[in-house]
């Protein structure tokens, strides 16, 4: 679902300027969100997906496509490079930058050199209702939050809450549930009635600024909310959930932005409470240097490329 949030963000930028279209798979959570949102939207089948991309570009006369997706379709790849549509990758394998392809990557590396391959940190897309914090250093009431995105694939909730109880000086703590949780949200009820101290589930909620800035301590994934949690001096640790999220926690770690604990195949009870109080005893305060400014400067490119057009 980290593709779909970050997708939203840019095109709630890019609608004030452009008539947008959401082309993607029905029957999923993506289409589910945005259908919700009243969005303009075409879903596709998997058996007529070349069909139907092409009826839109030729039908709508598209000029310009948008792809958030990591793996891309090589049919659709080889028609886009056939038509004068300028084409933007955000961060997605195999794609290499032309004139017209614009390659826009924050956690994929390439060696390629082109005027339209972009990347860096700068590029990173967050939630843009989040209010910068000024951070606190830990006290004797820790206000932990535990937020693993849309889906919590690892299940990474259900094996913390269980060592609450042995995380030193919690006060209470927070749960945000996605929604496209892969498990049933009475398993998380069912834990949480073994917890002897307060704990609140949020399921989806609408608006995350509040929950992120009543809390003094995160545990996240390496996706899109970390560099959330990131961006607001929310003091945190990150457990990789795949082999890309690995580049995202140890970019941060090094920028002491966050704590990385390791990959979530790794995660061992006792070693990560010993984690937790070594961090929770840590005396550094996280300072943001810099802001993630993905909308403003991919939308800043999407606009550029119409001038280049006119020149």
């Amino acid at each position: 679902m980290g593709h779909v949030f970050r997708s939203f963000f840019l095109i709630q930028k890019l609608k004030k300027k452009y008539d947008v279209i959401i082309f993607t798979e029905n029957r999923t959570k993506s289409e589910e969100f945005f259908k919700k949102r009243n969005f303009k939207l075409i879903s596709y089948r998997k058996i007529d997906q070349l069909k139907v991309f092409k009826d839109i570009v030729l039908n709508f006369k598209i000029n310009r496509f948008i792809n958030d997706s990591i793996f891309f379709d090589k049919k659709i790849y080889q028609f886009l490079k056939k038509k004068n549509c300028k084409c933007f990758f955000l961060d997605t394998k195999s794609i290499r930058a032309t004139d017209n392809f614009y390659c826009i990557n924050t956690f994929i590396e390439t060696k390629h050199k082109h005027k339209n391959y972009y990347n860096g940190l700068k590029y990173v897309i967050t939630d843009p209702s989040l209010k910068f914090r000024k951070n606190n250093r830990l006290n004797k009431d820790i206000k932990l939050l535990l937020h693993f995105g849309g889906t919590d694939d690892r299940k990474l909730n259900l094996k913390i809450i269980d060592i609450l109880p042995e995380i030193k000086n919690l006060k209470k703590a927070s749960v945000i549930l996605g929604p496209a949780l892969n498990y049933k949200h009475t398993k998380i009820y069912k834990k949480i009635t073994k917890v002897k101290f307060n704990v609140k589930i949020y399921n989806y909620p609408k608006k995350l600024n509040h929950i992120y800035n009543s809390s003094n301590l995160a545990i996240t994934t390496g996706g899109n909310t970390l560099f959330n949690f990131c961006s607001m001096n929310l003091k945190n640790i990150s457990i990789s959930a795949n082999n890309l999220e690995i580049k995202n926690c140890k970019k941060m770690k090094k920028l002491n932005l966050t704590n990385y604990y390791g990959h979530y195949l790794d995660f061992d009870k006792k070693n990560f409470i010993q984690f937790c109080n070594e961090v929770i005893l840590q005396k550094k305060i996280i300072r943001n240097k810099f802001l993630f400014n993905g909308v403003n400067e991919i939308n800043k490119i999407i606009i550029n490329s119409e001038i280049k057009k006119i020149n």
